[in-house]
């Protein structure tokens, strides 16, 4: 493994980053031990203490198994130890309404397309019965049960998707979709896009897979209009 010199800024965080890159690249293997703290102490030229806090952020995010008395060994890297710590970060910043949206129009609207070529039967039941929920909610003007019911339908296109990046990233906006979910609303009231969920419901089933794609952004690109976002 190639290492540079760390010289300057948070030291830890440089060493961190080095070596997650290595696992990532595959440099060091899944199931490898890693060099103890004081050889990479003197391969990366810092203390203990920095390699210690390292290995712990590693740990941290499952790319490394810490084993007393046996030593640190790398854990095989996946989507959700690599996406994880975004979940924190997204926590705690002012997410721009507008951002997300535009965000979730990129994302949606691969996940259609996909979802049109990779439904299964018992996906498009469980879309089926999302939508006769939201029909249910419509019905009695429950606003909170509905906006459920509809990100349960967007992470069901999602999950058809079969895309395991696709579904992490969903995962981690979840509390926000959910949050302006509601707000939007309450604002617009549940009729709007309601029928394009069905008809969007009838072009993945159909396996229309651009048209699918077509609708989800206008779906979104409407809801951004209307709320001025």
């Amino acid at each position: 493994m190639k290492i540079e010199k760390i010289n300057q800024g948070k030291v830890s965080d440089k060493v961190f980053e080095q070596l997650k890159m290595a696992i990532i690249s595959n440099e060091l293997k899944s199931g490898e031990k890693i060099p103890s703290e004081q050889k990479l102490g003197e391969m990366f030229g810092v203390s203990r203490v920095t390699i210690r806090t390292a290995l712990k952020q590693l740990s941290t995010i499952g790319l490394v198994e810490i084993k007393n008395g046996e030593g640190t060994f790398v854990c095989e890297p996946n989507v959700s130890n690599i996406l994880t710590p975004l979940m924190g970060e997204l926590s705690y910043s002012n997410m721009d309404m507008k951002q997300l949206m535009e965000f979730r129009q990129g994302i949606e609207m691969q996940a259609c397309r996909f979802a049109a070529m990779r439904r299964t039967p018992e996906e498009l039941e469980e879309m089926q019965a999302i939508l006769e929920e939201m029909a249910k909610c419509r019905k009695s003007n429950d606003i909170e049960a509905y906006t459920l019911a509809d990100m349960n339908f967007h992470f069901c296109i999602v999950k058809m998707s079969k895309n395991l990046l696709l579904q992490k990233v969903m995962s981690i906006l979840q509390d926000f979709m959910l949050a302006y979910g509601k707000n939007a609303n309450v604002n617009l009231g549940i009729e709007l896009g309601y029928e394009k969920h069905w008809e969007l419901y009838d072009l993945i089933k159909s396996g229309l897979s651009e048209r699918a794609e077509r609708l989800m952004y206008q779906k979104l690109q409407e809801v951004m209009e209307v709320l001025k976002w």
